[in-house]
């Protein structure tokens, strides 16, 4: 056994040479970069990821198309049609497409009738190298002869005719779809919602769910998040909801709803209590975890529920909460943030649990009264947070002090070092490495010289894959690509290597039931988070045994010589 240990520490360490310092980011380059537009219209993205089978890179979003002659396009390759507008409904036409590492097209998914909203649409990569896609959809002009229509990479369509429709208006619902690594649709589900009016109301509440967030474990179970005015309809399944409120688009209850692999309903959640507003931000799956970002409007002294779980809200004003559940939709822990801003919001939102630690970022109008941060009157500057996974205690934050700016997207490089994606609306859109303790910008680089937001990022090595908007003509990537001039706001993506590793986390997802164990170095000490209690071993790069640690489930520490070690698998570093 010493043996293996020693030449898995020779081989890591082979990989890892030149990493413990951390690099200069204006090392960075450019590998490529591309457009996505329509050719009248707009276009924004949803979110990009990498294919877990390494077969390359899915963007998803949607363009604001004005006709059916209209096309949106990945470069110069069209890949999603135009489809009917008129003055009683708005198109965006979905686009689902998939490219190789070098961000050369592969194949398009579609849609052809119905209107997609880019900020409320969904990607998850599956471990079998396909894709999960959460969709809100609103049937336009409201015809059944027109019904929401999506296209596979093979042209065979799937519409949802069953959408609950009633004549003179726009019906919300969701879809979820899973699609092969080759672009197939496998199967999909349609989420429909009650129409009856709210209380006191004649009028029918024609959007009763808005979608909040997606995440996907290893074996394939899904699990979506969103909030409902009304009931929501799969099949036989009721999903009900706990706050009816006059104003349709405030009110409602976050909900939680579990697929297993082949897409079957297995299991549902929602809050309860009283609240003013309740909306679900943003969800992510990391070692055997599910992170839930919202916002709550409360009502001071009343209580919010989440399964056996309740925060009693300090005022009425929109406070940062987090949940973290189980595979099984049972709750961990709900933390509710006070806030003493008024008005407070949170945009571009980010929840990720890394090596223990759990990050939210976006931009905002926010205060989190228990660190002291607060980004004022500022409607949208960036705010970082960062916390423990295991309890969901805050431990640091801050918050920027610039007008329409914004955080994204936290990665770690193999020192646990966080990095930050970050602008300020028309000025560069930059990388900034952190200080791990007090989130201090330690370097940064310029990545395009002009972007209104970030809208995915994500990390394969040095390797990194961004999405962003922009109109600015001749906006340029390390003048190695520029735009032309845009009449419209546009989509863009494009790959950069880093100067060194960056990732979403050191260990992978882990299937439902499955051990986590994540173990990363620090100063002076070793740091073991795990789900439950187990012995964790930690080896020099001889391959002798300098620690055997029986863990506890949380959060474990164990006092090392500055040095590199082996650990459940992975190289560490003690500083």
């Amino acid at each position: 056994m010493k043996k293996i240990y020693s030449l898995l520490a020779i081989a890591v360490l082979a990989l890892g040479a030149g990493n413990a310092m951390a690099q200069n980011l204006n090392e960075t380059t450019t590998l490529w970069g591309q457009t996505i537009t329509a050719t009248n219209g707009t276009t924004q993205g949803s979110d990009i990821a990498l294919a877990r089978d390494g077969s390359g890179i899915y963007i998803l979003g949607s363009g604001a198309v004005k006709s059916e002659s209209d096309q949106i396009l990945y470069g110069t390759q069209a890949v999603t049609p135009g489809t009917i507008q008129d003055s009683n409904s708005g198109s965006n036409s979905l686009f689902f497409v998939k490219t190789d590492k070098d961000g050369n097209l592969l194949w398009a998914v579609n849609s052809t009738d119905g209107d997609f909203t880019a900020n409320s649409c969904y990607l998850a990569p599956t471990a079998d190298g396909g894709a999960v896609l959460y969709l809100l959809a609103r049937h336009t002009l409201s015809k059944q002869d027109r019904p929401v229509t999506i296209v596979d990479a093979n042209g065979r369509a799937t519409s949802f005719s069953d959408w609950g429709l009633v004549d003179g208006s726009n019906v919300y619902g969701a879809i979820v779809a899973k699609v092969s690594t080759d672009g197939a649709i496998e199967w999909t589900r349609l989420i429909t919602a009650d129409t009856t009016p709210a209380t006191g109301k004649t009028a029918l509440t024609t959007q009763a769910i808005w979608t909040g967030g997606l995440a996907v474990d290893k074996a394939g179970n899904v699990f979506i998040t969103g909030r409902n005015v009304r009931n929501l309809y799969l099949g036989d399944v009721v999903v009900p909801f706990h706050n009816d409120n006059d104003n349709p688009a405030n009110g409602g209850s976050i909900f939680l709803i579990k697929f297993d692999a082949n897409g079957n309903y297995a299991a549902h959640l929602t809050t309860g209590g009283e609240a003013t507003k309740e909306a679900p931000l943003a969800l992510s799956y990391k070692n055997g975890k599910l992170y839930l970002l919202a916002l709550v409007n409360g009502i001071a002294g009343t209580d919010v529920t989440l399964g056996s779980a309740s925060v009693t809200a300090a005022n009425a004003n929109a406070a940062i909460t987090v949940a973290s559940l189980n595979p099984d939709l049972s709750v961990n822990y709900l933390k509710y943030y006070a806030c003493s801003l008024t008005g407070s919001a949170l945009q571009t939102p980010f929840i990720d649990e890394i090596n223990g630690t759990l990050w939210i970022a976006g931009k905002a109008k926010m205060a989190v009264d228990e660190l002291n941060v607060t980004t004022g009157s500022l409607a949208r500057a960036a705010l970082l947070l960062k916390g423990d996974a295991a309890t969901g205690e805050l431990t640091a934050g801050r918050a920027g002090t610039t007008a329409q700016e914004g955080d994204f997207s936290v990665l770690v490089n193999e020192d646990n070092k966080p990095y930050i994606f970050s602008h300020v609306l028309n000025k560069p859109l930059k990388v900034e490495r952190l200080n791990a303790e007090t989130l201090e910008t330690e370097d940064q680089a310029e990545l395009y010289s002009s972007s209104s937001d970030v809208q995915g990022v994500a990390a394969d090595g040095n390797n990194v894959y961004l999405m962003f908007r922009n109109r600015n003509a001749g906006a340029s990537i390390d003048n190695a690509f520029s735009n032309a001039a845009l009449a419209n706001f546009s989509c863009f993506v494009a790959g950069y290597k880093l100067p060194e590793k960056v990732s979403t986390a050191i260990n992978s997802v882990r299937a439902e039931g499955e051990a986590s164990l994540t173990v990363y170095g620090g100063n002076g000490v070793a740091n073991i988070v795990a789900d439950k209690a187990q012995t964790v071993e930690i080896y020099s790069v001889s391959g002798a045994c300098v620690a055997r640690v029986n863990a506890t489930a949380g959060r474990n520490t164990v006092a090392l010589p500055q040095g590199v070690y082996i650990a459940a698998g992975s190289k560490i570093i003690v500083r």
